[in-house]
């Protein structure tokens, strides 16, 4: 059994993956937060969308940056940057200033269809989300770039996101055992 079919999330993934592949008229660079409690699958969920060979296959990069408590817009542009194939021998990334980061990013994502997750996201900063937003989404093809966001609050969601977040709601009795089992007891598998 895969850890999708353990979480049940399967059902999540793919209303993720379609609204990522949808046609582009519907989407005009999205930003997507995944929002639920602390331990609700919202990472797993993002990796499993992030790894589909749907996803693979659609877009030409695929970029993911763990964010944390440290919302630094300077930082998360560098870690995009190092991220993408073409700059991955691409040491100096760390000694640039914000504006030399904004000016090389385009040689890289320039005309690009492109998700970037930012996993763990914590700020409720819009005036960074904004610059962040300008900097990442004007890069790609219209309507063809996205950030998908993982976080906790809210809040986080109403500021960062352009789209309604996806919710991710409680495994049910019966799922939650499911995966307790599976977690506590790897070799053998208990039955109700």
């Amino acid at each position: 059994m895969s850890e999708e079919e353990i979480y049940r999330r399967k059902k999540d993934k793919e209303a993720i993956v379609k609204l990522l592949l949808s046609p582009k008229l519907t989407r005009t660079d999205m930003v997507l937060p995944i929002v639920g409690r602390g331990g609700m699958g919202k990472t797993m969920l993002a990796q499993h969308v992030f790894n589909d060979p749907r996803v693979q296959e659609h877009f030409e990069e695929r970029i993911w940056v763990c964010v944390s408590d440290d919302f630094d817009v300077r930082r998360i542009l560098e870690q995009i940057l190092l991220r993408t194939r073409a700059a991955a021998n691409f040491s100096t990334a760390k000694n640039l200033s914000f504006n030399q980061l904004h000016n090389l990013l385009p040689e890289f994502l320039h005309k690009k269809q492109y998700p970037i997750v930012l996993d763990h996201v914590w700020r409720e900063d819009s005036e960074k989300w904004d610059q962040l937003k300008q900097c990442v989404l004007q890069l790609g093809f219209k309507g063809e770039s996205a950030i998908i966001l993982t976080c906790r609050p809210l809040k986080v969601a109403s500021i960062a996101g352009t789209i309604q977040p996806y919710e991710l709601g409680l495994l049910t009795e019966e799922q939650s055992w499911t995966l307790f089992q599976t977690k506590a007891f790897p070799q053998s598998r208990l039955t109700t």
